[in-house]
């Protein structure tokens, strides 16, 4: 009906949430088909936010798959379109899936200072999801064995590299 009727964004949206059924059914390569078909409505009408969450829902197909170099490209694409946008939720989001998957990949370094900014953006946003962020960047400090000071100085400096400062 939507198509009937002309409405792109409708249908974008549906796309969107049939290609979301297809991963949780675990048919990846269908859900890439509906989030592609998805993804060029949203860029036709100019539809950023969409567009991001597409980007990062491909991106986690990837992931799931063990495709990290192409699920970093596109979690990159899904980061800026929401810095561009100023959806700090989404970005905080995208930080943490790029620092989590880098952690496990074994840069631990680097994916705890990623999931340290998106510590620092859901505590000046006051975002729900600080709680379980916050119990992430712990396990993380405990796996590499920071010391208090240490877990402090990661938390700070991710804070001060413009993101936010973390209550």
């Amino acid at each position: 009906m939507k198509q009937e009727i002309g409405d792109r964004a409708g249908e974008s949206a549906t796309w969107h949430q049939l290609a979301s059924i297809d991963v949780d059914e675990g048919k990846y390569e269908e859900a890439r088909e509906n989030f592609g078909r998805s993804l060029k409505m949203k860029q036709e009408i100019g539809d950023r936010a969409g567009e991001a969450s597409t980007w990062h829902q491909l991106a986690s197909i990837d992931l799931r798959e063990g495709k990290y170099e192409e699920a970093r490209e596109k979690f990159e694409r899904s980061l800026k379109i929401k810095q561009e946008i100023g959806n700090r939720a989404g970005e905080a989001a995208t930080f943490y899936q790029i620092g989590f998957m880098a952690f496990k990949r074994g840069l631990k370094n680097a994916g705890i200072r990623l999931v340290a900014i998106c510590f620092a953006i859901e505590s000046a946003i006051g975002s729900g999801g600080v709680e379980q962020t916050r119990s992430t960047f712990e396990s993380m400090a405990s796996e590499l064995q920071l010391k208090e000071e240490d877990f402090r100085a990661v938390i700070q400096e991710s804070a001060s590299a413009g993101c936010a400062t973390p209550k």
